[in-house]
């Protein structure tokens, strides 16, 4: 794309070819020049911008989500974590004290986050603690928390003198992430959802809640069966949710045929970098770059996906890139496709290369 100033410059040259003599930049023709000069580089940008956003593999934000709907994949949307607070008093009471719905507690910390009960509670006479439902209050991984993690009370309520969780905050979850939603839709884009099809049964698996992978093949031995592999949230899923899955999945599948829902299999990728640094960079200075970076790709992968040998190099180039050179020893070189199994992250370790 042409530079603003090089569409100034061809346009003064022209006109000097015309007439003979270059226009002031302060007269009435060197004003008109510089103003259309403006616009044409920003019809220019704009027509960039079209070109860009026309496709799938270049789109971003509204429009790829538009690119997504025309195949039926919606962008996962960022989710609360939910969980339940205590309220605590050190002495019992002799009447009925109420925790009002939204009171809000928060994590302790540089930065904290907050969580507000989404019901009544009510702690009865002669007790000494109750347990309200409660959630965060901005949705996304952060709002995540360990046991004992929520210790500040920040709406003060009249009678309590601690609250904290007792159990873990869960299901909290960022939006989902830009290039991880593009590979959805280029996937839709390369396998139509036609009924009774692979991509058919992946798609429907995925719009089911608590699922984030899923796998449909074809079974070798039994005609007409289909093994549908799937996989939750950082974990496979439970017997309750593949019940679940199965139930939905009997309802749209094609005529004739059988389903086998199952859990996939976790398979384990210990990743060994070697990195050629420069002088006076160490390991240690570069793993808090590239641990991060390969972690969250394996976490992205999908079951029976493969992890080529050459984007995990890529990667670490990407996420250092002051290293001269990277190396993977022979054993990682063949993480191959495999049927019914997600990659996940493993151990992570950096070599040295001479």
């Amino acid at each position: 794309m042409e530079s603003y100033a090089g569409i100034l410059k061809t346009m003064e040259d022209a006109y000097v070819e015309a007439g003979g003599s270059p226009a002031e930049m302060v007269s009435d023709i060197g004003l008109r020049l510089r103003v259309l000069a403006g616009e044409l580089y920003r019809a220019q940008c704009e027509a960039q911008w079209i070109r860009r956003q026309s496709f799938p593999g270049t789109a971003d934000g509204a429009q790829l989500e538009l690119h997504g709907a025309q195949r039926g994949v919606v962008r996962r949307p960022a989710e609360r974590a939910v969980g339940e607070i205590t309220f605590v008093r050190y002495l019992p009471l002799s009447f009925d004290l109420l925790i009002p719905k939204g009171t809000l507690c928060a994590s302790s910390g540089e930065e904290a986050v907050e969580y507000e009960t989404t019901a009544e509670a009510v702690l009865t006479a002669g007790a000494l603690s109750v347990a309200a439902p409660a959630q965060a209050v901005e949705p996304g991984q952060k709002g995540n928390a360990a046991e004992g993690y929520i210790n500040t009370l920040v709406t003060p309520v009249e009678g309590i003198q601690y609250a904290s969780n007792r159990s873990d905050f869960t299901g909290g979850r960022d939006k989902e992430a830009e290039e991880a939603y593009r590979a959805r839709v280029m996937d839709a884009y390369k396998r139509p959802l036609v009924t009774g099809s692979a991509a058919y049964y992946e798609s429907i698996a995925r719009e089911i809640e608590g699922i984030t992978s899923a796998q449909a093949v074809a079974d070798g031995e039994t005609p007409g069966k289909v093994n549908i592999y799937l996989w939750g949230e950082n974990a496979a899923p439970d017997e309750a949710l593949l019940a679940k899955a199965q139930e939905v999945l009997e309802k749209k599948k094609a005529l004739g045929a059988t389903l086998s829902v199952q859990a996939a299999k976790a398979r384990k990728i210990n990743l060994l970098l070697r990195f050629q640094l420069p002088e006076g960079v160490t390991n240690d200075d570069v793993k808090p770059q590239a641990e991060p970076v390969m972690q969250e790709y394996l976490r992205a992968r999908q079951v029976g996906d493969a992890v080529p040998a050459a984007e995990l190099l890529r990667l670490a180039l990407q996420a250092v890139p002051e290293a001269i050179r990277v190396e993977l020893p022979a054993s990682m070189q063949n993480y191959t496709a495999a049927v019914g199994e997600k990659p996940i992250p493993g151990g992570f370790s950096l070599g040295v290369l001479s």
